[in-house]
């Protein structure tokens, strides 16, 4: 819908994360991931953030350090990472928070 109004506006679309509550789907959160990012690459200002791989322990398990206690949703940290990869992408804030 946004291209067709605004054809030209680039797009960013977060992967799919690790959560630890979600590790029994991981093969196939992984292979979406994929698939997704397979696609992007063949469209224009349309980018790929991959959390997936900044959110796994170097023996690729889930970081339980960047979730909350449902072990789905992230917390601060967890958000910390996505704002460290999206701010390459999106520039600096328009306006400073308090």
């Amino acid at each position: 819908m946004i291209r067709v109004v605004q054809p030209a506006v680039p797009i960013i679309f977060s992967s799919l994360t690790p959560g630890p509550a979600r590790w029994a789907e991981a093969g196939r959160r992984w292979e979406t991931n994929r698939l997704i990012q397979d696609y992007i690459t063949t469209q224009p200002d349309l980018r790929f953030i991959n959390l997936w791989d900044a959110m796994l322990t170097p023996e690729g398990r889930p970081r339980t350090d960047l979730w909350m206690a449902d072990g789905i949703h992230s917390n601060h940290a967890g958000y910390q990472i996505r704002a460290q990869l999206m701010l390459p992408l999106l520039g600096a804030p328009d306006q400073k928070t308090r």
